[in-house]
């Protein structure tokens, strides 16, 4: 198993981690509930993420939509700014289970294309 390997799983098994005591610690599992204490620039965000990838998932018709909002909301409870969901929002690409998907942070896209400011289909991501 590589470096990478090793921090994906990590992140995926803190990532479940995070969802399950964010669950029990919550006595309303849905996302709009005031019980997931995000600010309303990140509640936005992350929906706006999800959206995104609802409309352009390459497995977007095997996808259980529902079931990826309702891991992605509380993963993301108490996320005060958009870094604060990036968490989130790469479990829930990593959920879709096509191997393509991926989430750069600003740093990362700034390395990658000389810019950390990323529009995409309505969304924006701070630098």
């Amino acid at each position: 198993m590589d470096a990478r390997e090793r921090s994906l799983r990590v992140a995926v098994c803190t990532g479940l981690v995070g969802v399950v005591v964010a669950a029990t610690g919550c006595t309303s599992p849905s996302h709009n509930s005031s019980a997931t204490d995000m600010s309303p620039g990140a509640r936005t965000y992350l929906s706006k993420a999800l959206d995104i990838m609802e409309k352009h998932s390459l497995l977007r018709h095997e996808v259980d939509w529902t079931d990826v909002r309702s891991k992605a909301f509380p993963q993301a409870r108490g996320a005060q700014k958009t870094a604060d969901t990036y968490g989130a929002i790469n479990l829930a690409l990593y959920s879709l289970g096509d191997g393509h998907s991926l989430s750069w942070e600003p740093k990362e896209a700034k390395d990658h294309f000389g810019t950390t400011a990323v529009h995409f289909d309505g969304l924006e991501a701070a630098p």
